[in-house]
């Protein structure tokens, strides 16, 4: 099926070439590659007895959250081999408990707007919606506007040229081959100092709907920088994983946002207290100059799952506070970054798409009033 989709183009390319937010990448005989967004090193920590809960974070691990294709093109039509896999278990148990509709998805950007969305929804076996997973398929991009009346037929080499990025999905993995078109070049969009996020479930993606919608994807096109994505389903501070990722262009911006999912179980209050100063002091000897940034957690609601009795979660903002203090980190108030308000969350802790807007621009202005 994929042969017949792509026999039509002149111009093709490995999508590896165009990858932006991947460490590296799981390359299989037949020529699809899988994006990895932790180290070897990383992913053997997220899965090891060190971790609260090795088999989910594996799982989560392994999505493409914060991934893309970026490249410029003279194309007017492009076609992508793509395969994303299904939804990990994990990934089902949230969206389970969350309204039903569009909870991820491929998303196609053209000169920065939002030009098509395959969306990934939990609702059938498969948890397929329009796009489908576990198998591979061909995705057709048309880059003409559709407002211009005269549509014109361009030769190779004289289209006008955009800048595209396709976004792989973030609650999920995928693969890519080839990337094709019928225009003279496909050109790898240029590095940029680097934004990474090390953060839980709502930094990953849940339930924004879109990869491009997450807060860390928005701050990111805000602050003009490129992202790597290292969130976790699930996360808590794991200071085994810290590890500064090699880029083409230096980090310049670390934030951290952690905390939440204390409040899910019995804790040791002491033992969590070491493992967020450890943690932070990793992350600061890592980075070096870069500046670092902590998150308190941002609110919740306690209609569906109640703080456990026996957690620490209302130590998190000044355990946070007291190990930043002594790292020279930044710390922001999750509670100034979004307001408990039922109408920017998808479910008792997730921000949807409005709440994770709300949460990118708040920190967009945080940073610039503070350079």
């Amino acid at each position: 099926m994929v042969q017949q989709d792509i026999s039509a183009y002149g111009l093709c390319r490995p999508a590896v070439d165009v990858l932006q937010g991947a460490l590296w990448r799981e390359e299989r005989a037949d020529g699809w590659a899988r994006p990895e967004r932790f180290s070897e090193n990383q992913l053997h920590a997220l899965g090891s007895c060190l971790a609260w809960h090795p088999g989910l974070y594996r799982q989560m691990a392994r999505c493409t959250s914060g991934v893309s294709l970026s490249f410029t093109t003279d194309s007017t039509v492009i076609a992508l081999e793509l395969w994303v896999e299904k939804l990990p278990q994990g990934t089902q148990a949230v969206l389970r408990q969350v309204p039903e509709g569009i909870h991820d998805s491929v998303a196609v950007e053209i000169d920065g707007r939002q030009a098509m969305l395959l969306p990934i929804s939990l609702g059938s076996p498969e948890g397929t919606a329009q796009l489908p997973l576990g198998t591979p398929t061909c995705i057709h991009v048309d880059l003409t506007n559709p407002n211009d009346a005269k549509r014109e037929l361009r030769l190779p080499g004289f289209g006008e040229i955009h800048h595209m990025r396709i976004w792989l999905p973030c609650l999920t993995s995928a693969a890519v081959r080839m990337l094709y078109g019928n225009g003279s070049f496909f050109s790898p969009a240029q590095p940029q100092g680097q934004l990474v996020v090390i953060g839980d479930s709502i930094a990953q993606g849940f339930v924004t709907g879109s990869p491009a919608k997450t807060w860390p994807a928005q701050l990111a096109k805000k602050c003009k920088l490129g992202l790597i994505n290292q969130s976790v389903g699930g996360q808590v501070f794991q200071p085994e994983t810290v590890e500064a990722p090699t880029t083409p262009e230096p980090v310049q911006l670390v934030i951290v946002a952690l905390g939440g999912n204390y409040r899910f179980e019995k804790t040791d209050r002491d033992r969590v207290k070491r493992e967020i100063s450890r943690t932070l002091h990793e992350i600061r000897h890592a980075y070096g100059d870069a500046r670092i940034v902590a998150l308190t957690p941002t609110p919740h609601f306690e209609v569906t799952y109640q703080t456990h009795p026996l957690s620490c979660f209302e130590d998190m903002p000044g355990f946070i506070a007291e190990a930043a203090a002594s790292e020279r980190i930044d710390v922001i108030e999750g509670t100034n970054l979004l307001k408990a308000d039922p109408k920017l969350f998808a479910d008792d802790d997730h921000p949807n798409v409005r709440g994770a807007a709300h949460i990118a621009a708040c920190l967009a202005e945080n940073f610039k009033k503070s350079v």
